[in-house]
């Protein structure tokens, strides 16, 4: 068994054994509230034993029977005869004095008068049993104090748990905060030692940290290789640019058809590779890159009116709406690279003679951009996949789909190197809308 076993087993050992002494120190309480009111019905069961002798005339008995509880008892009983002499000879106290046989008792005494039966007649005399409020000074003896003892043991083993809690769920905290940066593609995040301990989840913070050293240099090292291959790809792409060139020249006219066709290839080969480039640098970029304060609605009035003509061929139209705008701190290259792609891949999947929409809005600290098309759309179970490198569905991977799946996840990588966001959603009716919100 494992150090944290011991630890929680400890804490909630303490924590048990506390409960229990609460328990048995109110156990003690009650039972001595119960003592008390026993001694309370004391007197009464005294006078009561007194009262019945002398009913049955039994004199010597009363008179042995006083004698033993004034040895025993703080208040004795008194018994006073017809001629007002107390049987045992005893000096009444000044506040159990009588004026007479059939005068009012004085406060906080007792008082009976009493016939035997052979007719003679007596007065019983004694304090009167003291109530509760009359031993205000002693606390614990009050009738609450159980539950006040209970309380008290409650308010412990709450405060031990609660720290123990605490001191297991703390670090699963940290560990969950960790694992939400590396998600998010902070790839150097790193847990360290959490709080200097020496257990099962000072072990599993370590584990946590060489996993995620080790997707990042995975990560890293795929990034370089596809830097590296359209690096390399770079030279031998221009090399076959310059020979179709000339072969151009010394082509005849039934070969320009197939050197025609061998160009379109050798571009849709350079594009790919910039995006590879483009994307690899996304994915490297610094936070502490340059950034100046733009007017963002302008650069999207201008890719829209750039765009525009790409959208004619498909007798398309790209509505835009502006609200209201703000000046944000970004990269205009990155962001208008961001956008561009949104809209050109919104109006390449739309349908013809349909429209593509870009409503641009300030909402609170945020500016948002919503592109929808009118095209066939995404299943709900790939809204998330279309923004990973090289995703396509399957009615983008159809021949002429033409698609390579960089540019939305271009799109992300910008607005992440900005701190926004990007997603997508099912347009009622059909179609896609792709939501950018970036802090002003």
């Amino acid at each position: 068994m494992g150090r944290l076993f011991w630890k929680i087993f400890t804490w909630f050992w303490v924590a048990i054994v506390l409960i229990a002494l609460g328990a048995g120190i109110s156990v003690r309480f009650y039972l001595e509230y119960s003592h008390f009111e026993i001694r309370q019905q004391l007197p009464k069961a005294k006078i009561a034993a007194a009262t019945l002798a002398i009913e049955r005339a039994n004199i010597e008995r009363v008179k042995e029977l006083l004698k033993v509880l004034s040895e025993s008892s703080q208040h004795p009983i008194y018994v006073l005869d017809q001629n007002r002499r107390e049987l045992l000879g005893r000096t009444i106290p000044p506040e159990l004095r009588p004026r007479g046989f059939h005068g009012p008792p004085p406060p906080g005494t007792i008082r009976r008068r009493l016939q035997s039966s052979d007719g003679q007649h007596y007065l019983l005399l004694a304090h009167a049993p003291r109530r509760h409020s009359d031993r205000s000074g002693h606390f614990w003896h009050f009738p609450y104090s159980s539950t006040i003892a209970i309380l008290i043991a409650l308010l412990i083993s709450t405060l031990v748990c609660f720290w123990l809690a605490r001191y297991l769920t703390n670090p699963m905290k940290v560990l969950s905060r960790a694992s939400n940066q590396i998600a998010a593609g902070k790839l150097d995040t790193r847990v360290g030692n959490i709080g200097n301990r020496k257990d099962e989840i000072a072990d599993l913070a370590r584990d946590f940290d060489a996993m995620a050293e080790r997707i990042q240099s995975l990560i890293d090292g795929h990034s370089q290789l596809m830097s590296d291959v359209s690096h390399e790809l770079r030279s031998p792409l221009t090399r076959l640019q310059v020979a179709v060139a000339l072969a151009r020249h010394q082509a005849n006219p039934d070969d320009l058809e197939r050197i025609n066709t061998i160009e379109r290839d050798i571009q849709r080969l350079e594009e790919l590779i910039n995006q590879v480039l483009t994307l690899s640098r996304l994915e490297n970029i610094s936070n502490t890159r340059e950034k100046i304060s733009l007017d963002l609605s302008e650069l999207v009035k201008t890719l829209v009116e750039d765009i525009q003509m790409e959208a004619d061929q498909k007798n398309c139209r790209i509505v835009l709406n502006i609200e209201n705008t703000i000046a944000i701190s970004g990269d205009a290259e990155l962001l208008r690279r961001a956008i561009e792609n949104v809209i050109r891949n919104a109006v390449y999947y739309t349908d013809a003679d349909s429209e593509v929409t870009v409503d641009y809005k300030v909402v609170g600290s945020h500016t948002c951009i919503d592109i929808g098309d009118n095209g066939p759309g995404v299943p709900e179970s790939k809204l998330e996949d279309i923004f990973n490198p090289f995703f396509r569905t399957d009615r983008a991977r159809e021949r002429n789909s033409g698609g390579r799946g960089l540019g939305l996840a271009i799109a992300r990588r910008a607005m992440q190197a900005h701190g926004g966001t990007i997603t997508a959603k099912s347009k009622p009716g059909g179609g896609l809308i792709i939501s950018l919100q970036i802090p002003s």
